[in-house]
């Protein structure tokens, strides 16, 4: 298809093109100085978060003259053979299938999706001008002489890395076939629609837009550099303050000086700016403590607590109309038993992808074109959501010239036809050196914190399960999206912790854990914690992971797999999913699934495979602000899906700074960990003293099971759930359950022997787990509505006795590798 492009002087209306001033005004509304400023630029320079813009302008001036390269083939599906000579590379909405991507998402870092015409098709340049059409792009050449050309706008590029999908994030330019734009020409593309709302301005760098171009079709790209000065500044304001959040310890001991900390965000969770007074209640019973602000997002207080027992900390602005987000702190007479650290392990960002320009692949990093950083991510989880620990877990691609290490190339498993060589599907085109950022950004990140945050290593690995398509009598059902994080201890000389890369497909999860095997990572310096146990019927990952191979028997995942994610952005993905099997409580039990037989859910890894993994939450956040999760909107409307991530939370024996690393990792490791939806829960979980995640052995026919639960929001119901562990048949029951009346719960439950003739069953049968999960009312949830938030415990394994039980207690074999349900190998 030949187009037709318009040229028409500003000495006459140039219709369609704009609606700026009259081109008789003394300044034409197209003029730009050809010798001034950078050579983009952009209009306005300045805007607020979520604002709609009519007409914001991107100007390219020409250092050099462009030969256009003729049409695209299509205005939305990208191809490989470019004619285009100007790319532009934004992150650019596509499609509203992913919660975190939606407009009202916190941090949201897009432009609306993209809206193309072709310039000679009228009607739609005309609808889309009139109607104000959100993501309306068009381009124009404006020539030194002031004539204006209309030029075409399409996608550019397919993704490297998606076969037959376009690049998202990058459009191009086209320039008739020969035609001759000269230097100093102005390139302008103009967008209408809302900028993103992710701020930039509580960053040290604003946004700075990708451009590259080329003078012909057979020349090289020249990629503009953000880093001198070409590329003009876009700041990102963040808007009024929402919301006042208190931040402080989980636990802390009675009259023993601890840091409260008060910080500002707007509507859609962007630390922004405030001068006045805070004050916090609960702290002090004389009054509230008071924190002044001088145009600041965050201050803080060193602050005590003289009473024992819990205590709602309440912030409020003096003279700002925001909503509060309380917390909850429980004093200690002497040495809490265990500190209750926050953390999240599972974050992108643009160092996913080395932060480099038109890389030409969506699934590195943040998906959204690298725009956001590990030190930004850290910074916010750290300073604006307050937890005490983190780790980005870049999408572990293999960079061009990947090779494995020695140890693992000299595998038979990893050799061509081996178990664990699968074909790597999406491999990075260039040499990013990706992983050497991710850990030297992680790392500069944790020097500069030091003693109040902990930063891991750690890299997201996956390996798509699909039935082969040349197999006649492939199961479609036999499918799984094998998501790991792989967590590592602490980092290493050199930057050579061992990486395997992911995007591979029918290589089983037992790979991963051989490959640490074979670089000398063993479960004290490298756990694997599971992701995307999605909510799908046709998930085999339990079964494909738990399976006794030669690769690596079953017991090797219960030794790195200790904890999972059961709560994350992605379950609110789910819930959009037409295969998604729903509990009563929507996309809250997703992960945890329900007293069925679904392969996919951690109930039938628990009592199904008697699998003893404890639980966490992660964000999956890629735009640049996790742990903004729980947040309302100030009109009392309910505003919680924006990157709805969960939290994990452990029981660290000490906060020490010399210890504190060791500590949550070995947490981590013991299962002594509970998972929320995004919320500050303080919760307790034992039996005879044992806490969450234990292996106990109860000689009798009693145990004393103590639940403890205290969050600053209604709690609607508690319970306490059993199940028989690795025993298919055997139905999930309630042991307890409550529906209190504040924001605390404390009960003592007596567990009676709920298995006859313990004497006579094998010494794995006579195994019970339980759980505990609560289901809590944020602040705007209305009447009935299900529950915003959720806490759930890792469970605690019971091998019931009656005295006469001549075996040895723990540890047991994990289910002496039984058969799984639907074995695929």
């Amino acid at each position: 298809m030949r187009l037709r492009f318009l040229t028409v002087s500003v000495a006459v209306l140039c219709t369609g093109c704009d609606d700026g001033p009259s081109p008789a005004a003394a300044q034409s509304a197209w003029a730009v100085e050809s010798s001034a400023g950078p050579f983009l630029t952009v209009t306005p320079s300045s805007v607020t978060v979520g604002e709609r813009v009519e007409g914001m302008t991107f100007d390219f001036r020409l250092p050099a003259a462009i030969i256009g390269g003729g049409a695209p083939a299509g205005l939305y599906n990208g191809f490989a053979e470019d004619n285009s000579v100007m790319q532009i590379e934004l992150p650019l909405q596509h499609g509203p299938d992913s919660t975190d991507e939606q407009e009202h998402a916190s941090g949201f870092a897009r432009f609306d999706e993209p809206v193309l015409c072709w310039v000679t098709d009228r009607a739609c340049v005309e609808g889309a001008r009139s109607s104000g059409q959100d993501g309306f792009w068009r381009a124009f050449a404006i020539r030194p002489n002031q004539t204006v050309q209309e030029l075409q706008l399409a996608k550019a590029l397919m993704d490297a890395s998606l076969p037959g999908i376009p690049n998202h994030n990058v459009l191009g330019v086209y320039v008739p076939d020969r035609q001759r734009l000269a230097a100093g020409t102005i390139v302008r593309l103009r967008y209408t629609g809302h900028v993103p709302s992710r701020a930039t301005d509580w960053t040290d760098r604003p946004f700075l837009t990708h451009l590259r171009y080329r003078t012909s079709l057979q020349s090289e790209w020249v990629t503009l550099d953000t880093d001198t000065g070409d590329v003009g500044a876009l700041q990102i304001l963040a808007g009024s303050p929402a919301f006042v959040r208190v931040l402080a310890p989980l636990d802390v001991g009675v009259q023993e000086s601890f840091v409260i900390a008060v910080v500002v965000t707007d509507r859609t969770g962007n630390p922004t700016r405030w001068t006045g007074t805070a004050w916090v209640e609960g702290v002090d019973p004389r009054g509230p403590v008071q924190i002044e602000f001088v145009d600041a997002w965050r201050g803080e207080r060193e602050v005590q607590i003289d009473d024992e027992g819990f205590h709602v900390l309440s912030p409020s602005l003096e003279g700002a109309g925001v909503r509060a987000v309380d917390q909850v702190v429980r004093a200690w007479r002497g040495s809490p038993p265990y500190h209750r650290l926050l953390g999240d392990i599972h974050i992108h960002t643009g160092d996913g992808g080395a932060q480099r320009k038109f890389l030409g692949v969506h699934t590195a990093g943040d998906h959204a074109a690298l725009y956001s950083r590990t030190q930004d991510a850290l910074a916010y989880l750290d300073q604006v959501a307050g937890y005490d620990f983190g780790a980005v877990s870049e999408h572990s691609s293999a960079d061009a010239g990947y090779a494995f290490p020695a140890s693992v190339a000299d595998s038979t498993e990893f050799r061509d036809g081996g178990a664990c060589h699968g074909k790597t599907s999406f491999p990075f085109p260039v040499d990013t050196g990706w992983w050497t950022v991710s850990q030297q950004s992680a790392h500069e990140y944790q020097e500069k914190r030091a003693g109040h945050f902990v930063v891991f290593p750690a890299y997201e690995w996956h390996a798509q399960h699909i039935p082969d398509p040349t197999d006649p009598d492939a199961d479609w059902l036999d499918w799984s999206p094998l998501h790991r994080v792989v967590l590592f201890r602490d980092f290493a000389d050199g930057w050579d912790l061992p990486l395997l890369p992911g995007d591979t497909l029918n290589v089983s999860p037992r790979c991963l854990f051989r490959f640490l095997e074979l670089v000398g990572y063993g479960p004290e310096q490298a756990l694997v914690v599971p992701h995307m146990m999605m909510a799908v019927g046709v998930n085999l990952d339990w079964d494909l992971t738990y399976a006794d191979t030669s690769v690596a028997p079953c017991v090797r995942p219960a030794e790195y797999q200790t904890v999972g994610e059961i709560f994350s952005a992605r379950s609110e993905d789910n819930a959009e999913s037409p295969l998604v099997e729903q509990g009563p409580e929507g996309h809250l039990t997703l992960f945890e699934g329900e007293d069925g037989s679904e392969t996919w859910s951690y109930r039938y890894g628990w009592r199904d495979l008697d699998v003893r993994i404890g639980l966490i939450g992660s964000s999956d956040n890629h735009s640049q602000t996790p742990g903004a999760n729980d947040d309302v909107a100030l009109d009392g409307e309910r505003y919680h899906l924006h990157e709805p991530g969960g939290t994990a939370v452990v029981l660290a024996r000490s906060r020490d700074p010399d210890e504190i690393r060791d500590a949550i990792h070995d947490a981590l490791q013991d299962r002594a960990t509970y998972a929320t939806t995004g919320v500050r829960a303080w919760l307790s979980f034992d039996v005879d003293g044992s806490p969450m995640g234990s292996e106990i052995d109860v000689d009798g026919a009693i145990a004393q099971a103590n639940v403890e639960l205290a969050v600053a929001m209604p709690i609607r119901r508690i319970e306490l759930w059993s199940a028989q562990a690795g025993i298919p048949d055997a139905p999930y029951e309630i042991v307890w359950q409550e529906e209190p009346e504040g924001r605390t719960v404390s009960r003592t439950i007596e567990l009676s022997n709920p298995l006859a003739s313990v004497a006579d069953l094998p010494r794995r049968e006579a195994v019970m787990l339980y759980y505990v999960r609560a289901f809590l009312d944020a602040p705007g949830a209305e009447g009935d509505e299900q529950p915003e938030d959720a806490v759930w415990s890792s469970p605690i394994w019971v091998r019931w006795a009656d005295g006469s039980a001549s075996e040895p207690g723990w540890p047991l074999p994990p289910l002496e590798c039984a058969e799984p349900r639907h074995p695929v190998d």
